[in-house]
């Protein structure tokens, strides 16, 4: 039983960290999609492979 409890705290533990890692917020990455500028935004870990990006503006420091 003990073990039960430890395997489930384990993994409920794993899927938190998992959901802390998702993409960055969709509405910075529709801002920057749609007017090619997201000061203050926070893009890490946005999967912007695919995103035309010709003429963003690029705010280092914010």
């Amino acid at each position: 039983m003990k073990l039960t409890i430890l395997a489930i705290i384990i993994i409920l533990s794993q899927l938190s960290s998992i959901n802390s890692a998702k993409a960055a917020n969709p509405r910075d990455i529709r801002r920057l999609l749609e007017t090619n500028e997201c000061s203050g935004c926070d893009l890490r870990k946005a999967n912007l492979s695919n995103a035309n990006l010709i003429g963003a503006v690029r705010l280092v420091g914010h």
